[in-house]
């Protein structure tokens, strides 16, 4: 998957409504969608207004790590707090959720939330539902396949192939409020 072209889609969703300090809920883990989803959010928001390594908060990609590093993020001081969340994943989205309905707000209508993976279990059935960036799982395993079977058929052996994929957007309802004065 293209995830550095991923990255870019959430963020151009989430910039394309005014926010400007978006928080990033990061992966802890030593992996490539993790270094490669970091590299894309330093990237983008160099190019928007810099990157400040203040906005980024790592933990488990799970619900529970999800939650903790958006409740670090949203309890930084106001000057500093984001007024939109990129989640590493839409587990870690279901947690950011979480933090900001203990906080008292609303996402959608205090803070925006975009999520990367497209878990379809999760993104569509959190409400308001999950804008989130989607894994093209049919399109690298159909690729994958068809390689194999080119190959197979010519009687070659090749040497490993790679294709990047892209990631589109997936609009729901958390993406939708303009950030707050």
């Amino acid at each position: 998957p293209d995830e550095i072209g991923g990255v870019r889609a959430a963020l151009s969703e989430l910039t394309g409504f005014g926010h400007r300090r978006i928080g990033f809920v990061q992966s802890a883990l030593p992996m490539p969608a993790t270094e490669l989803r970091l590299a894309g959010y330093r990237e983008f928001m160099n190019s928007l207004a810099g990157f400040d390594p203040r906005l980024v908060a790592a933990d488990d990609t799970t619900g529970p790590g999800g939650y903790r590093a958006a409740r670090a993020l949203l309890e930084l001081p106001e000057e500093l707090r984001p007024t939109a969340l990129f989640c590493f994943n839409d587990r870690m989205a279901m947690g950011a959720y979480q933090a900001v309905a203990d906080l008292g707000l609303q996402v959608g209508r205090d803070i925006s939330i975009v999520g990367f993976d497209d878990q379809e279990l999760i993104s569509a059935n959190l409400r308001p539902g999950l804008t989130t960036v989607a894994l093209p799982h049919a399109e690298m395993g159909r690729w994958a396949v068809e390689t194999l079977m080119d190959s197979i058929e010519r009687g070659e052996t090749e040497q490993p192939q790679t294709a990047l994929m892209a990631c589109p957007l997936v609009r729901r309802a958390s993406v939708d409020v303009p950030p707050r004065p």
